[in-house]
């Protein structure tokens, strides 16, 4: 990514899929950067996040391509779980009426999962994917 110094948007709570071959480019193009990064104990000013730099990377090649922010939210969510199961069933109500193409559950549940909150989720996940995944 011979392009400068720039600043970019970044993917967030979304799919990361990658190409091999690609990626295998690009680590090489920033072997030095990756090497700094994984040796330091703590994060620092001049470490690179590769799971962040590669869309932007395929984005260079011509190896990918920009959608506009609205599609981005039309077809994607987040959704933050919580133990506040009232908040958890507005917002899988809401996802299963929007019907997006990808979601992002993160469990903000901690160590003492709410019940209620718990079998919310599984019944909007059971609900959602009948099929077992292949993962």
């Amino acid at each position: 990514m011979s392009d400068g110094r720039s600043r970019r948007g970044s993917l967030h709570h979304a799919p990361l899929v990658i190409d091999t071959a690609s990626f295998a480019r690009f680590a090489a193009e920033w072997k030095r950067e990756i090497e700094l990064t994984t040796s330091s104990r703590f994060r620092s000013k001049h470490n690179i996040a590769p799971e962040h730099m590669y869309p932007h990377h395929l984005l260079h090649e011509s190896q990918a391509v920009s959608v506009p922010t609205l599609q981005v939210y039309r077809d994607s969510s987040y959704l933050g779980l919580d133990n506040l199961w009232p908040l958890t069933c507005i917002g899988l109500r809401h996802l299963r009426l929007r019907r997006p193409k990808f979601v992002c559950l993160n469990d903000n549940f901690g160590e003492r999962p709410h019940p209620v909150s718990v079998r919310l989720t599984e019944r909007f996940l059971e609900a959602s994917y009948p099929e077992p995944s292949r993962f």
